[in-house]
């Protein structure tokens, strides 16, 4: 059954939401490494060093709720370090989607846009800022459409193509592996409900994985016993949830045009919904954070708005100038992703402030360029590049 197929069928039926009690859907050990295909000496040719920057400008006239703004000065460049090209399948690159960190390592997840499923997973660390290949997942039957870390674990959304055949209920699964050093091993699947994965989130407070599925999917709770074995224990229904954030803990979820709150031991709803000031317009656009004064930011397919969850109170908006494909937060600095863009910014006095962005075409013309999610460590930044692969930077100040 290939993605389309799949989405219209469950289109076609009555959604609902509802709770699922004690659900304790166990992985999939049998049937893991005919999913996962870990190869721990991966081609390292697949990696060149880069040079080249590209520097940080002035935005003028930025469109915002509080009138148009000029973003600051800013002395900020990327510096080019290295590339990893796109893992294969069938001779066409994949597509990579989003990055996670452990320790020194990143992964980087990969997905076939289109109906079509393969995906794949790199993991590296850097050295002075080139990418040193270590390991490579391969799953040629699923994208891989998340990542994230935590507890010596890399975990993946996967969206498995044949999952009649494995007598799974939806393409959603969790896949899990284990770190060793620079290796994976120990893979696991969990089966899931709902037809793609969107979003993972691992709280370190209670070691459990949040996992958001859409289409007829909604909020699944992996739980972990001492020998590091997974299973579903919780199950909450919430139709197209895309996005997760730890919230004075619990857990808040949004689809595009809504967020609601979880409660973070077992996922049943908390309170009623509630409708952005801003929905996007597009079912499949819309990215959550969360800053250390437990605000919102919500990135739709036209603009950031900022929002206090508590009262509902749309506190500011910026037009961006395209969808916002992923909102990180370090130490209260956003760094967006929006089309071939990296925008930098910040919340002053309730406004959001646009600091600079960078244009990457400008160091790469010609190449089909699109910045789906990023990871800020240190001074480095790691891109997911769609076809062009990983991309990796180094944030410097410019020479006065």
């Amino acid at each position: 059954m290939n993605k389309l197929t799949f989405t219209l069928l469950c289109f076609s039926l009555v959604l609902f939401s509802c709770k699922k009690e004690n659900i304790d859907t166990p992985n999939d050990d049998v049937n893991a490494e005919k999913i996962i295909k870990i190869d721990n000496n991966p081609d390292f040719s697949r990696v060149s060093q880069g040079n080249g920057f590209v520097d940080f400008t002035t935005e003028n006239s930025v469109s915002s709720l509080k009138g148009n703004r000029t973003s600051s000065t800013s002395s900020t460049r990327l510096v080019f370090k290295g590339r990893i090209s796109a893992l294969q399948h069938n001779g066409e690159p994949l597509s990579a989607i989003q990055v996670a960190a452990f320790g020194n390592l990143f992964a980087v997840s990969y997905l076939k846009a289109g109906d079509e499923f393969s995906g794949g997973l790199d993991v590296f660390r850097l050295n002075n800022g080139v990418p040193q290949l270590l390991s490579t997942i391969k799953t040629p039957d699923a994208d891989i459409t998340s990542i994230t870390s935590g507890g010596g674990k890399f975990f993946m959304g996967a969206d498995l193509k044949n999952f009649e055949s494995f007598n799974y209920q939806a393409p959603a699964t969790v896949g899990v592996v284990s770190i060793n050093g620079g290796n994976l091993t120990n893979p696991q699947i969990i089966p899931l409900a709902g037809f793609s994965v969107k979003d993972l989130l691992y709280h370190q407070a209670n070691q459990k994985l949040y996992v958001a599925t859409s289409t007829r999917g909604g909020l699944s709770i992996i739980s972990f016993n001492n020998n590091g074995i997974g299973s579903r224990t919780n199950f909450t229904n919430y139709d197209r949830l895309r996005s997760l954030v730890v919230s004075r803990n619990q857990i808040i979820g949004t689809t595009s045009t809504e967020y609601r709150t979880f409660n973070i031991n077992n996922g049943r709803l908390v309170g009623n919904s509630r409708l952005w000031p801003i929905p996007s317009d597009i079912k499949e656009i819309g990215r959550l954070n969360i800053l250390s004064n437990g605000n919102l930011v919500f990135g739709n397919n036209f603009s950031l708005i900022y929002v206090n969850p508590n009262n509902n109170r749309l506190i500011d908006e910026i037009k961006v100038g395209g969808w916002i494909n992923s909102i990180t937060v370090l130490n209260d600095e956003l760094y967006i992703t929006t089309g071939n863009s990296i925008i930098l910014a910040r919340i002053e006095n309730d406004k959001i402030k646009i600091v600079a962005k960078a244009h990457l075409y400008s160091l790469f013309p010609g190449i089909n360029f699109n910045v789906v999610s990023l990871k800020v460590v240190g001074n480095y930044v790691v891109a997911a590049c769609g076809t062009a692969g990983v991309y990796v930077f180094e944030l410097t100040q410019r020479p006065i």
